[in-house]
């Protein structure tokens, strides 16, 4: 994880995603896509629909989703 200026970023590398995303209030569909309040989540971009597998960080302020690890790696050079 990586905090600065009261933002925080949580990466994920070779963990449990589904337990941690589940902790932050996600539920997940019986096809692996995320689910907030009962519906799906598109991706930080909204180019998709979020699954388990390809999250790579999570924005908790927002809850937003980020699938492309490039566009990961930018926001922790950033922040």
């Amino acid at each position: 994880m990586s905090e600065n200026n009261d933002i925080l970023l949580i990466k994920f590398e070779g963990v449990q995603k589904r337990e941690i995303l589940e902790g932050l209030g996600f539920s997940v569909d019986r096809h692996g896509y995320l689910l907030r309040n009962g519906e799906k989540i598109k991706t930080h971009d909204g180019s998709a629909y979020a699954k388990v597998d390809d999250v790579k960080a999570v924005l908790p302020g927002s809850l937003d989703i980020i699938t492309d690890l490039i566009e990961a790696e930018d926001y922790f050079k950033t922040y």
